[in-house]
């Protein structure tokens, strides 16, 4: 609640009762006022020399520090998500009566945004410990281990746009001009599932894979791509600080009988074994919309033939050094990842 002010005559009044020689708190008991209210007018009349305030700037603020408290910690520590949420319980439990378009401003100027929930797999409490007792022994890990590790995963491009947002401005009610339109066919009107690798020099490896991959056919990727990619990415001598590391996620075909095999009797290079359901903790889960943003750029193709030159052309775009460097943020964003996780108590991050 705001605090009440004084009118001119009150403070004329309790000047006068300072210049008979009372005290502050004779003052303040004569005119029910607080002692530190006292104290203030008069500091503020030998001050400026005038009874009334200066006049304000703008319009009254509509929600007291208080008020903000309150607000804030309904949206850190309660079950609410929206200025509407917040505002409806607001009104009900007599925090404050503000519009919502207000609140809104106000959680702004707070310092809130306002971002589109992510879609994430739901996590049972085992797969949070899981999470948790994976990252806790890694979060020390320097940079410099991560620089080692050739991080992998598989996914599809498509010949046309596909669940894909952009945003364009119109007036109301104004017909959508042909530039303004996204065309699109069903199932994408063609795909190209990648095998894709990235290290920090940017690009290791870009695969098309025929078909769905399969545990043999994922074996025979590996087997025909790993050793080059060593060689390229993590030439001899190697860094003192040790040997090059594979990462993999645990789909279906990477499960496979002949995999784990095939990953121990390697010696150029280690594997990490990486947890369930946590594509927030692998920088090329971000890598991929980049890539994919960049081919969608070169237009739509007829054929898959069309878009896999696109493709090339699009990895070669990526040899340059503007993008290598957002290559090496992402990989570089690993220790922070890890510590989200385990501040979130193994719950999901915000990558």
């Amino acid at each position: 609640m705001a605090k009440k002010r004084l009118r001119p005559e009150e403070r004329a009044h309790i000047i006068e009762l300072r210049a008979l020689g009372h005290t502050y708190r004779n003052i303040a008991e004569t005119t029910g006022c607080d002692e530190r209210t006292v104290y203030r007018t008069l500091e503020k009349w030998h001050k400026h020399g005038q009874l009334v305030d200066n006049k304000s700037p703008g319009r009254p603020r509509k929600l007291t520090a208080r008020d903000k408290r309150a607000i804030s910690h309904l949206l850190t520590t309660e079950q609410y998500r929206t200025a509407a949420d917040v505002h409806r319980h607001a009104a009900e439990s007599g925090i404050t009566e503000v519009s919502v378009t207000t609140l809104a401003s106000n959680l702004k100027a707070m310092g809130f945004r306002a971002y589109k929930q992510q879609p994430k797999a739901h996590l049972s409490e085992m797969q949070q410990m899981t999470r948790l007792n994976w990252v806790t022994p890694r979060m020390n890990l320097p940079l410099d281990f991560w620089h080692r590790v050739t991080f992998t995963d598989e996914a599809y491009v498509y010949n046309w746009s596909h669940g894909t947002n952009r945003w364009t401005w119109l007036k109301r009610g104004m017909a959508f001009p042909k530039h303004h339109v996204v065309s699109t066919q069903k199932f994408g009107g063609g795909k190209i599932m990648l095998w894709g690798a990235i290290t920090y020099n940017g690009i290791a490896c870009m695969r098309p894979v025929e078909g769905m991959l399969t545990g043999e056919g994922y074996l025979e990727i590996l087997q025909e791509e790993l050793p080059g990619i060593v060689e390229r990415e993590f030439p001899h001598p190697r860094p003192a600080a040790g040997a090059p590391i594979f990462q993999q996620d645990n789909a279906p075909a990477h499960r496979y009988r002949k995999i784990e095999p095939f990953l121990r009797q390697q010696s150029t290079f280690g594997h990490m074994h990486w947890p369930p359901y946590s594509p927030d903790l692998s920088p090329i889960e971000n890598f991929w919309p980049m890539f994919k943003a960049e081919v969608r750029k070169r237009g739509q193709t007829a054929t898959t033939d069309e878009l896999w030159a696109n493709i090339e052309a699009t990895v070669e775009e990526f040899k340059k050094s503007e993008w290598v460097q957002k290559i090496r943020n992402m990989i570089d964003s690993m220790p922070r990842r890890l510590r989200e996780v385990f501040d979130n108590k193994g719950m999901q991050t915000h990558y």
